[in-house]
């Protein structure tokens, strides 16, 4: 058939998604909060996002999100491991998040997943990093953790 004429052009942003928040976390060697190192939001005016303290990540509106977290866990011992996790403000992991090495054989490895989810408005995430068995002589490190985040057009 004939093509009809162009309709008019959306407003789009620079994304096909209205925010993406990338947050890298900042080296550690202990377990608790991780704390952020730097952060990009596009746009960087936007009311989905938002960034309280230097650990802490608010969604401020309900959706569906892409959400994914990645990193390095190194410096296992057959006494020591470790264990990162993107949890809520209630302290529940969200979807499968955690990424646990034992103590055993293998020393590091690299962990990444994605996830689709639904998030409540005004969830507030946090990445949480542990070291499991023997604290005192443990040489963990937690590296190149990072976290995007993506919302869904509805």
């Amino acid at each position: 058939g004939e093509i009809g004429p162009q309709g008019p052009r959306g407003e789009e942003g620079p994304t096909s998604h209205p925010a993406v928040l990338f947050v890298s976390y900042a080296e550690t060697n202990y377990s608790g909060t991780m704390s952020i190192q730097e952060s990009k939001m596009i746009p960087m005016d936007n009311d989905i996002f938002y960034l309280p303290n230097n650990t802490d990540v608010t969604v401020m509106q309900e959706g569906t999100y892409e959400i994914t977290l990645c990193g390095i866990i190194s410096g296992v011992t057959i006494s020591s491991g470790g264990i990162f996790l993107l949890n809520d403000e209630t302290g529940k992991v969200i979807q499968d998040l955690s990424f646990n090495l034992p103590a055993g054989n293998t020393s590091v490895v690299n962990f990444s997943e994605v996830v689709i989810t639904d998030l409540k408005a005004s969830t507030t995430l946090s990445v949480r990093c542990g070291i499991t068995g023997d604290q005192s002589t443990s040489g963990i490190k937690f590296t190149c953790v990072n976290l995007i985040i993506k919302k869904f057009k509805m």
